[in-house]
């Protein structure tokens, strides 16, 4: 899977809209934008990996941003 594609799959199986996985991405305290989960799902530009690495170190493995983030990681 391409990472747009993985963002989509993550962000539907929540049931959460653009501004609301950016929100949930954001709680790490990085900000992230609606816009940019939609660049991201588009596939006009990839999260970044210090951001992926991040978010991964910041979740626990059983929380869907952890498994999000590794996800594109081996992706990338």
């Amino acid at each position: 899977m391409t990472p747009s594609e993985i963002t989509q799959k993550y962000r539907k199986q929540q049931g959460l809209t653009l501004q609301e996985f950016a929100i949930a991405l954001s709680d790490n305290g990085e900000h992230v934008s609606k816009q940019k989960v939609q660049y991201w799902e588009s596939g006009k530009f990839n999260p970044n990996r210090w951001f992926l690495h991040r978010v991964a170190g910041y979740y626990q493995q059983d929380d869907w941003r952890h498994n999000w983030a590794m996800d594109i990681l081996a992706e990338l």
